[in-house]
């Protein structure tokens, strides 16, 4: 065996609780997963909730205590879904680690998760967006392929009637 073949390969994964990100790793699972080279990064972005200064729309404030209860709650939550995913890895034996960015735009914590860790590749699920929709809300695949250093596999929804 040459040392390349026995080199892991690094795989940055950009994780939210949606159902988008689950079929990404299904599919890395069953098209592309080498579990005996495979070091998988895990990767959330937590944007927390308004701050305690910031105005509910309905004029009301929001109180500290709120506040801290709502983060508390994200926090966990937060936890629960990086914590899913490693069970996930260790069900499939795959090496994998958990990173948490707080207060960070998803795209860019990616990125740069994949620049500072060296990864071969990026994985991220699509929400299918068109293109206007994507013009104003973002989106973190497409983010991910134009500032990205290395190559992107962005995992598309499955079509309409087409049994997927």
């Amino acid at each position: 065996m040459t040392e390349s073949e026995t080199t892991d390969r690094k795989i940055v994964f950009g994780v939210d609780a949606s159902e988008h990100s689950e079929r990404a790793f299904d599919w890395y699972i069953n098209h592309l997963c080498d579990k005996e080279r495979d070091h998988v990064m895990f990767v959330h972005a937590q944007e927390y909730p308004i701050t305690p200064n910031d105005m509910y729309p309905h004029g009301s404030y929001l109180t500290f205590e709120n506040w801290q209860s709502i983060k508390d709650k994200s926090d966990r939550e937060v936890k629960e879904l990086l914590e899913c995913y490693g069970k996930k890895c260790k069900q499939q034996k795959i090496k994998f680690e958990l990173y948490k960015k707080e207060h960070s735009t998803p795209g860019e914590v990616i990125c740069q998760l994949a620049a500072d860790s060296k990864a071969q590749l990026i994985v991220t699920g699509s929400r299918g967006m068109g293109t206007i929709r994507r013009t104003f809300l973002g989106s973190v695949s497409d983010y991910c392929v134009h500032h990205s250093l290395v190559p992107v596999a962005v995992v598309p929804p499955p079509v309409e009637g087409c049994g997927q």
